[in-house]
């Protein structure tokens, strides 16, 4: 194939529109499309060798794996093997930020890495930017497109030259095959998902992305017997339009969060892909645009460029939080171009080179490195002692079948308060046993999970066992919605009987909340008051710009302190945290208005203005404060002189305890 500086001026437009999206996303709101311009850059290119060698009978898979290694390996694998060792010193060993990044890496190796991203990440959500090999998910379907595709088109040529005679053209049936492939690939995004987050999993999965990809390829097959370039007059028309709506594509807000993305709508922004790559056929305005001799630049090292810049900008957010200053910007992307040039020409290019063996080439470019990423993998599998209290939450291990419960507090008062919520009830298990042991009560928890039943209208992921459990109480027939509804008022009536008081500790804050739980909170707590309980409400933190670990981690390890003295201080609160703040009052006055008799105990104010204490972190994430934290909120809590449960609560379930075991006496079966 002929070199087209234009494709690799196309490639710059890729990287750049990826790179900008993922420093802001304000900045481009359809950046993320550069990966799906990259997709049909590949079809086309790959799809075109393919092609042409079967053609001409000349193909051989184990040359074509062997060009494939030499091309995408050696930077590949310079970069999970930079970011295991780096991840390994910054992050905490076994914690929830280092554990998904080591096994993201071993995925990675095996180019599987949408599995597993599709399985734990959504592409889109906040907690993705600490996930420094996330971007590799792309990688994977390329080169598992590349696995099935040779052996696809191999099939397809066989069948078209059985069925023609011999001499007859195999561009248009190949076309055809190829273009109804690309449909049912753009349209399995409208089938059922076997996952709760269907739309978000789908952002990962290879058929729902070949379709990118045979664009490409649809448009390689079909110019590939072309012996003279198109006219001036079609070949800017077409790449006019090409440009101007891959433009529009990328400085919209494009529905990523719909089943027809990815799908028929992300057909849009690859067949305008493919309309600029045809246009470079003939000679016109976009083709010199592209040919421009820093634009191509950028297109040689943009391979390099998308590896680096996502783990550089991920330990920036590790350590600096979600929100950077325009300052640590410019110097993750000052640092990208650094080490993308360096891995251009000290990596990519050399080792492209290497005229070795098949057998020679796998096992210097795959197996041992392989075996260095194995051997970093094993490290930093469990937490550290020192560190567990500030990077776990409460130790709370339930489950939502069992009524039988932890319990707080003093163990030897008589249990008469039942807590319920979520991971930011889970949170505070520490407070409340310590608060409980000081007022002199004592508190069962009742499921902290995400999917609390009793507490959320959407739909939550159901076991097999506990679809059994609610059929007794509402009979084989029913839509799942109401068999869930049911479910939770069967456990809820039958908790409450035991208690007087019921304590409340949501993320009061969070729009899913909002949307989806609040209502199903206030039935809540109008059931706890019909039936006569007492309801406390807990608020304890929002969203904070942070993460704070690895500054925690090096103190406490004795590290020293160097990344508080060599960083500058993370914003703490941004805009999410000021809307937080707009979306928890607008609740608390909801709730207010149409529940005056609950009592709201709000643990914020406590909270230390940069969220440290003795330079140790108070929170284990963004969201969530840790065992530290929470003994450090009972403690100001109890200094404050405030009670979670008022004197006369504490006294009257005393006095209904003893009037029980006086009853007892008198009535041996009572």
């Amino acid at each position: 194939m002929t070199y087209r500086p234009d494709i690799d001026g196309l490639r710059a437009v890729a990287v750049i529109s990826v790179i900008l999206f993922h420093l802001n996303s304000s900045w481009l709101p359809g950046g993320f499309l550069g990966v799906d311009i990259f997709f049909v850059i590949s079809g086309y290119l790959i799809g075109g060798i393919l092609f042409r060698e079967l053609s001409t009978k000349t193909f051989s898979l184990k040359n074509f794996y062997l060009r494939r290694m030499r091309r995408i390996l050696p930077a590949f694998f310079a970069v999970v093997i930079f970011v295991l060792v780096v991840g390994g010193q910054l992050m905490v060993p076994g914690s929830d930020d280092w554990n998904p990044t080591r096994s993201s890496a071993l995925w990675s190796v095996f180019f599987s890495g949408n599995i597993f991203f599709a399985q734990n990440t959504d592409y889109f959500a906040p907690t993705v930017e600490l996930q420094p090999l996330n971007h590799l998910w792309s990688l994977a379907v390329e080169e598992q497109f590349y696995f099935l595709y040779p052996l696809i088109l191999l099939v397809i040529m066989f069948v078209v030259r059985s069925a023609r005679k011999n001499g007859a053209k195999l561009n248009t049936p190949v076309v055809w095959v190829l273009v109804l492939l690309a449909v049912f690939s753009f349209s399995r995004a409208f089938f059922p998902m076997s996952y709760h987050d269907s739309e978000l999993v789908a952002y990962y999965l290879p058929h729902l992305r070949f379709g990118e990809l045979l664009i490409g390829a649809i448009l390689a097959v079909a110019v590939s017997n072309a012996t003279k370039e198109i006219s001036a007059t079609r070949a800017n028309v077409v790449g006019s339009l090409g440009l101007l709506v891959l433009v529009v594509c990328l400085t919209i807000s494009f529905p990523n969060k719909t089943p027809w993305f990815p799908g028929f709508a992300a057909a849009i922004p690859c067949i305008a892909a493919a309309a600029v790559i045809y246009s470079g056929l003939g000679t016109n305005w976009v083709k010199t645009l592209l040919s421009n001799r820093a634009v191509v630049f950028v297109g040689k090292i943009s391979y390099s460029l998308y590896l680096w810049h996502w783990p550089l900008l991920a330990f920036a957010h590790y350590l600096l939080g979600k929100e950077l200053t325009p300052q640590v910007l410019v110097v993750v992307a000052l640092l990208t171009v650094l080490f993308s040039i360096a891995s251009y020409y000290f990596i990519e290019q050399p080792l492209r080179h290497r005229q070795w063996s098949f057998s020679r080439t796998g096992l210097v470019y795959y197996v041992l490195p392989c075996l260095v990423v194995g051997a970093l993998y094993m490290q930093g599998r469990s937490i550290p002692q020192e560190m567990k209290p500030y990077v776990e939450r409460g130790s709370v291990n339930v489950s939502e079948k069992e009524l039988a419960y932890k319990t707080v507090g003093d163990s030897l008062a008589e249990n008469h308060t039942l807590i319920m919520g979520n991971s930011h009830t889970m949170q505070l298990h520490d407070f409340f046993d310590k608060v409980g042991k000081h007022e002199g009560w004592s508190a069962t928890f009742s499921g902290v999970s995400a999917h609390f039943p009793h507490l959320y209208t959407g739909v939550p992921t159901i076991s097999a066992e506990q679809y059994e459990e609610i059929l007794p109480h509402v009979g084989e027939q029913g839509d799942f919605k109401k068999e869930l509804d049911a479910l939770r008022t069967y456990r809820l009536a039958g908790e409450l009987d035991k208690y007087s008081t019921v304590i409340i500790s949501l993320n009061w804050w969070h729009p899913d909340f909002i949307t989806m739980a609040l209502p199903s909170v206030e039935n809540v707590i109008a059931h706890c008051l019909q039936e006569g309980k007492k309801v406390i409400l807990v608020n304890s933190c929002f969203t904070y710009n942070t993460y704070r670990v690895a500054e925690t981690y090096h103190k406490v390890m004795g590290k020293g302190n160097l990344l508080a003295q060599i960083l500058p201080e993370p914003i703490l609160r941004n805009e999410e945290y000021a809307k937080a703040e707009q979306d928890f009052a607008k609740v608390k006055q909801e709730i207010d208005s149409n529940f005056p008799q609950v009592r709201w105990i709000n643990l914020l104010p406590m909270l230390p203005a940069d969220l440290m204490v003795d330079g140790k972190s108070v929170l284990c994430n963004g969201t969530h404060i840790n065992i530290f934290g929470a003994n450090y909120l009972a403690d100001q809590f109890i200094k404050s002189g405030q009670r979670l449960l008022l004197p006369q609560d504490v006294a009257k379930m005393q006095s209904d305890h003893l009037q029980d075991e006086q009853r007892s006496c008198v009535n041996p079966n009572f």
